[in-house]
């Protein structure tokens, strides 16, 4: 709320008196949470003027490795703006993964007939914004003033012009929203350091109204740039999912506490039981899974490459156990 702090030329307005509360979460576990990280915005207009045609924004400078090689793609169906490689990568070769941003709930806004998330509650009545717009430029064309921002949040160009999707000749408020994968749309071209803003709005918020936007920011990695976008998009419905039905999701085993013996030329492992016997299971997923045995891996450091090295398996019969594999094709 301090005008002097309003220094930077892409938004420099008076203070609109919007506080805006972060919280930041992850799961240290496998699979599709293990690569993600949630971030829970509460924004509340603390002033006291009515905030019309309002819009909330997320802006990246993703920077895939070396940041010059980089292009970006949205996927409005899944109200996810990405970014990905072009090639190899001096950083990660081959392998290049992807990022991108999901708006796993965006703004509320009356609709009649609906049922919408709110601070982790249905609210009837009411819907939950997309995506309704992703703008895409590079490194040193950012917008200079909050007009221009403000344009692009509202999926013009910064002008105020229209977009041209230049494969269909129509206007459109999400540009590059073609598929890499399948090459069907208007695609990125000319790889370089690529900055993103994919915005949901707009909303009203009288003095004292709350919005609650929840997004997640989410890696994947296949054996190409282009399978990554597919592993992406793999794990972004899984991470909706779970958004969807509220965390209340089978999770893994308690972690046993592990004790360790050195010896000469050795070292004796011990750990507890408390995970023996668990059972975690999900009506609404139609899943359940027994705990069944432990693996033991050594690292060359603390934090990996690992190896495993033994398997103990619980005796009672299950001599196999299937797990879902990503297939990067």
């Amino acid at each position: 709320a301090n005008p002097a702090a309003h220094t930077n030329n892409a938004a420099s307005t008076l203070p609109l008196g919007v506080q805006v509360q972060q919280y930041v979460f992850g799961y240290e576990r496998g699979g599709s949470l293990g690569n993600t990280i949630y971030i829970a915005y509460q924004i509340i207009n603390a002033g006291e003027n009515l905030l019309e045609d309002t819009y909330v924004s997320l802006w990246s400078d993703p920077d895939v490795g070396d940041a010059s090689d980089d292009f970006v793609a949205c996927d409005t169906s899944l109200s996810l703006g990405y970014a990905y490689n072009e090639g190899s990568d001096d950083v990660y070769g081959e392998g290049a993964p992807a990022v991108g941003f999901d708006f796993l709930q965006g703004p509320l806004v009356p609709s009649p007939g609906d049922s919408a998330q709110f601070f982790g509650r249905w609210k009837h009545d009411y819907r939950n914004l997309p995506m309704t717009s992703f703008n895409k430029y590079v490194n040193g064309t950012d917008p200079q003033n909050s007009v221009e921002t403000y344009n692009y949040m509202r999926g013009l160009l910064p002008s105020g012009a229209p977009v041209i999707d230049p494969v269909t000749g129509e206007q459109t408020y999400f540009q590059v929203a073609g598929d890499p994968v399948t090459g069907d749309g208007w695609l990125d071209v000319n790889s370089g350091d690529r900055r993103f803003m994919m915005t949901s709005g707009p909303f009203t918020m009288a003095p004292g109204d709350k919005q609650s936007v929840v997004v997640a920011v989410l890696v994947g990695q296949g054996t190409d740039p282009v399978s990554s976008i597919t592993s992406l998009k793999t794990i972004d419905e899984q991470v909706q999912a779970v958004f969807d039905f509220g965390f209340n999701i089978p999770f893994p085993p308690p972690q046993p506490q592990v004790w360790a013996q050195p010896h000469a030329n050795r070292i004796d492992l011990t750990w507890d039981a408390r995970a023996e016997g668990d059972v975690q299971e999900s009506d609404a997923l139609g899943q359940r899974f027994v705990m069944e045995g432990y693996n033991v891996y050594q690292g060359e450091t603390s934090v990996g490459p690992w190896k495993k090295i033994a398997a103990y398996d619980v005796d009672n019969g299950i001599t196999r156990v299937y797990g879902d594999v990503f297939d990067p094709t």
